[in-house]
């Protein structure tokens, strides 16, 4: 198993026990090795929490390989392909996963942008006032 997938295993474990999140019921974390085995992998997850409303999935890099997997599958899955996650992204997804696909892709942009901070520049600015 690669690092990348054992960190992932990991972070899962760690949510899952998050109280923030609730029950992740319909959720599902995956890390296959391989091109065939992760399309295949991402194709059955996406089916098996599909429930008629759509599936988000996130994925680290505008352009990168689970991007770009995953936008092939949005021709034959009713999926949203939601990239630059970050942990506020991701626990708004959770937290917000009854709304539609649309709604919930924009709550998760805005939780992912509103994470973003520079903490030096703001305790600097902070510190003239």
């Amino acid at each position: 198993m690669s690092r990348t997938a054992l960190l992932a295993k990991l972070f899962w474990k760690l949510l899952k026990q998050c109280s923030a999140t609730g029950k992740l019921s319909g959720c599902r974390c995956r890390c296959p090795e391989g091109v065939d085995e992760v399309m295949e992998t991402v194709r059955k997850a996406i089916r098996s929490v599909e429930s008629g409303r759509g599936v988000a999935t996130l994925t680290d890099l505008f352009g990168g390989s689970p991007t770009t997997m995953s936008l092939s599958l949005m021709k034959s899955e009713h999926l949203e392909v939601i990239t630059g996650v970050n942990l506020p992204m991701l626990v708004a997804t959770l937290q917000h996963r009854a709304m539609n696909l649309d709604a919930l892709a924009e709550k998760a942009k805005e939780a992912g942008q509103q994470g973003i901070k520079v903490a030096g520049a703001m305790l600097r600015k902070k510190g003239k006032k």
